[in-house]
């Protein structure tokens, strides 16, 4: 566990989403037997939606720092990784 559990201050709201939002799509049986379970399409379409918003999120993150690296004219000392 973090030693400091409290988030910063003026921190975004989407910091405070919890990384779990997704579980209650999990089927048990889908965990079970993964290779002979089919999930319900509407479950399959909510969980590609939820990854699909997470990638998204991420991509337009880290669009800004990359702009912000740009815009301190650090570019070309920075390695993202």
């Amino acid at each position: 566990p973090a030693s400091n559990p409290y988030l910063p201050q003026n921190s975004p709201v989407m910091a405070m989403n919890s990384m779990y939002e997704l579980g209650g799509c999990y089927d048990l049986e889908y965990v079970k037997h993964p290779a002979t379970f089919q999930l319900p399409q509407e479950t399959a379409r909510v969980l590609k939606h939820g990854y699909y918003a997470s990638v998204s999120y991420v991509d337009a993150c880290l669009g800004k720092l990359l702009n912000g690296l740009d815009d301190l004219g650090l570019t070309d000392d920075t390695i993202v990784v």
